[in-house]
């Protein structure tokens, strides 16, 4: 059969060709793969990722050092490989008290070329990678198959680019630090995540026009503990570009989605939820000066966030905020106003989001805030307000006289609760002296919902029981 199938007869010089262009191209492949990886290749993109993650770190007002041991090469053409050892992440930020130190190390990676790019490398990780702080070993991070990185710094159509793609396996596994080495005790605290298969998490970096853009997306999540609840979600996606409009000024978009996430706690399944952001930011820069020895380092303030979308949604009521908030230097809170618009709020009250010990302080907020008993069906819109340096405003109220007003009515409903009995009806007064206004005669009665809040359960609910890190059994066990 000829090399190229066509109905009509082909040359003999193209079935002759044909095979030595791909013959050709194959070994241009190999010799490419194999000089790519030569030790001189490997070292300068090495010292490439190695400036590029102290410049990323020296932005955002931290020291980043990427630190590595022996490169030794096995194999050739496309086998050949770098092994190098001993690597180390580190970042350390300083706070007015102390320097924060963490980090992450790994005995090997495996460095792979590109067969096409010079400027491209490919890193695997084999072995598990331990977490440090502070010269603490946190936890050690393994892997069902090795995860894969990718980096690229060089030139495409014309532009400086820096790219990085990280590629998740199945299932990762973390354990306590505690439980690494001693085998003759069981190993409590160890989390397990899996996801669908290939979660690509990336990065873009265009340095002359001080671009970045950051995305996330994973599907079908799965995060699993012997003594923790666990958590299910179908998606989580986040997406984030940012520019240096000017010499001081970063303003970027940040987007996330949450859906249908399930906290699962023992024999109990919450309900669903999904959570969506959607923000402009604007952020103030200061830079230090550069050095021979350390890169300029740059502070970054925030400044502005205008607040597009923060929404929870379930199937029985959504909450939903919109509003500007800024910061400032000499303000150590944020200030701006918005709005949160709570549709159905009495099911939003009694939904498992809320603590069975919150249940009531919150119904009540409500009631003060409104003026009008909180139903199951019930809309809500609380507008909130806060000047600069100022008092925060939910409504027409203070947060300070809302808590005091809750804190009160609570004393005095739980004081009324307590009253001894009365001896002689001609002989109690009609109103107890320390009952709540609402319970007065002729008073509006307290609306159900708040009613049934305040009344405190014999047995603890799966929300106080998940608050208090109540055991859960392993995925698996229960669906």
């Amino acid at each position: 059969m000829p090399f190229f199938s066509s109905k009509k007869p082909q040359s003999l010089i193209m079935r002759i060709v044909g095979p030595i262009i791909i013959i050709g191209l194959v070994a241009y492949m190999a010799m490419s793969s194999s000089a790519a990886i030569t030790k001189q290749n490997i070292e300068k993109n090495l010292q490439s990722l190695a400036k590029f993650v102290e410049k990323q770190a020296a932005d955002s007002g931290r020291e980043g050092k990427l630190t590595y041991g022996d490169v030794v090469f096995e194999g050739i053409g496309f086998g050949k490989r770098a092994i190098i050892h001993n690597v180390t992440l580190s970042l350390a930020e300083k706070s007015m008290t102390d320097t924060s130190k963490w980090s992450l190390s790994t005995a090997s990676v495996v460095v792979v070329p590109d067969a096409f790019l010079d400027e491209k490398l490919f890193f695997h990780f084999p072995d598990p990678i331990n977490v440090t702080e502070n010269s603490d070993l946190r936890s050690t991070i393994s892997f069902l198959e090795a995860p894969k990185f990718s980096y690229f710094d060089g030139t495409i159509k014309n532009v400086h680019s820096i790219e990085q793609v990280l590629t998740l396996p199945e299932k990762i596994t973390i354990t306590p630090a505690l439980s690494v080495d001693d085998t003759t005790t069981p190993k409590t605290g160890v989390v397990e995540i899996a996801f669908d298969k290939s979660p690509v998490i990336n990065s873009t970096v265009l340095p002359d026009s001080k671009e970045r853009i950051y995305n996330l997306d994973i599907k079908n999540i799965k995060v699993s503990s012997a003594q923790t609840a666990r958590l299910v979600a179908s998606n989580i996606a986040s997406h984030y570009s940012e520019k240096q409009v000017d010499e001081n000024t970063l303003e970027g978009k940040y987007t996330l989605s949450l859906v249908e996430v399930l906290l699962l706690n023992g024999e109990t399944v919450m309900k669903p939820y999904t959570f969506a952001a959607d923000l402009n930011i604007k952020s103030k820069v200061q830079r230090t000066a550069e050095t021979a020895e350390k890169p300029a380092i740059t502070t970054t303030n925030l400044a502005d966030v205008a607040i597009n979308k923060l929404s929870l949604l379930s199937s029985e009521f959504e909450i939903k905020a919109e509003g500007k908030a800024s910061a400032a230097v000499d303000d150590p809170l944020f200030f701006g106003d918005g709005t949160v618009t709570i549709t159905n709020a009495g099911n939003a009250v009694a939904s498992d989001i809320i603590p069975q010990q919150a249940k009531g302080p919150v119904s009540m907020a409500l009631q003060k805030l409104t003026g009008a008993p909180v139903e199951a069906e019930t809309q809500v819109s609380l507008p909130l307000k806060r000047e600069k340096n100022g008092i925060f405003y939910i409504n027409t109220m203070t947060f300070e006289e809302l808590a005091n007003s809750i804190f009160t009515d609570l004393m005095n409903a739980e004081q009324s609760q307590t009253a001894p009995a009365a001896q002689d009806d001609s002989s109690v007064p009609t109103t107890l002296p320390n009952e709540p206004p609402a319970a007065a005669a002729g008073a509006a009665p307290v609306s159900p919902v708040i009613s049934k809040a305040m009344e405190k359960p014999e047995k603890p609910s799966p929300a106080e029981e998940f608050q208090k890190g109540s055991p859960a059994k392993t995925v698996g066990d229960n669906h």
